[in-house]
């Protein structure tokens, strides 16, 4: 065949291919982009191209369906995800008015107690304390039982002592008045009250030296309890012979007071839920420690009403150093 000819025939070719062609561009762009929705013309008669522009045809179709099938299906899902979503929610919303109702209830139970126990409580330590000081029990066994009796009334006594302190402390806050405490003062009737306690332990405790000390902003009450508290841990919690060290700085702002002991320490695993109700440390040399767990918790309350912040910074075996916070006082 004639080289001209040959090359006429597959110019010809190419036209025709590319005119049968032309139509599916378009067609194959929009399915690109997920849409199935073109119609082909098809091409009378019977042939290649025409066998081609069916299936192409169908193929469209079948697209067509199985995505209108997938679009059914996502919408059904999102509905039921949606619907699970809100069973969810609405029952996340309950058990959460549950707890509440159900704290509610633990804390009016727990007040109602703690008043209706605490004044027959008392009462008994105060029959305990005059039996001993009457001297009518002789028997030195009997005596030492008395004393262990008075020692657990007594913890019961701060015990609910500190369930009314709690309870106290959730409806106290609108009425809760900020004023200027001198720290002078603060140290002064704070060291009278520990004084029998650590002359009686062999505990050596130090204050800052008294004068021009600054003065806080804060509930006089509370300030004295908080700091009460500390050094009343840092006494529990010492060595024999140990000491214990009531110190302060400032800025611009605020006073930082530290209360600093020899004591054992706490660990690591502690530290964190140290301020956590009726959280105590078990271990072996705290299990004979007397106290309720409540204490540290109190105080950070406490300090937060006051606007304060309160920390620890301790290390196993070698003591532990308590700091709160407060703002400094300025006259208006």
């Amino acid at each position: 065949m004639d080289h001209n000819v040959q090359q006429d025939n597959i110019n010809i070719c190419d036209e025709y291919i590319d005119e049968k062609i032309t139509p599916l561009r378009p067609l194959f762009a929009k399915s690109a982009l997920g849409d199935f929705s073109g119609i082909l013309q098809i091409p009378e008669g019977k042939g290649a191209v025409t066998e081609l522009y069916i299936g192409i045809q169908v193929m469209l179709q079948v697209m067509k369906d199985q995505l209108a099938q997938l679009r059914g299906f996502n919408q059904s899902l999102e509905q039921k995800v949606q619907d699970r979503t809100e069973e969810l929610e609405e029952a996340y919303r309950q058990r959460q008015e549950n707890e509440q109702n159900m704290k509610s209830l633990q804390e009016k139970f727990s007040f109602i107690a703690a008043h209706e126990l605490r004044s027959p409580v008392t009462d008994i330590n105060i029959g305990l304390s005059a039996l001993l000081e009457s001297g009518a029990v002789k028997e030195p066994q009997h005596i030492t039982l008395l004393k262990r009796i008075q020692a657990k009334n007594s913890m019961l006594v701060q015990l609910l002592n500190d369930l009314l302190d709690v309870a106290g402390l959730r409806g106290e806050e609108k009425e809760y008045k900020l004023t200027k405490v001198p720290l002078d003062m603060l140290f002064r009737e704070v060291a009278e009250e520990v004084s029998s306690t650590v002359k009686q332990l062999g505990i050596q405790i130090t204050f800052p030296t008294p004068g021009n000390l600054l003065s806080v902003l804060a509930h006089p009450r509370s300030l004295k309890e908080v700091l009460l508290n500390l050094i009343t841990n840092a006494i529990r919690y010492n060595k024999k012979n140990g000491s214990v060290m009531v110190e302060i700085e400032s800025n611009k702002a605020e006073v930082i007071i530290h209360v600093k002991d020899s004591g054992i320490g706490i660990g690591r695993n502690n530290i964190d839920k140290l301020f956590t109700q009726f959280y105590r440390i078990k271990e072996e040399e705290t299990k004979e420690i007397d106290g309720t767990g409540l204490g540290l918790f109190i105080s950070k309350e406490l300090m937060r009403r006051m606007h304060g912040n309160i920390w620890v910074e301790s290390k196993k075996g070698e003591g532990s150093t308590f700091s709160f916070s407060l703002p400094i006082y300025t006259a208006p």
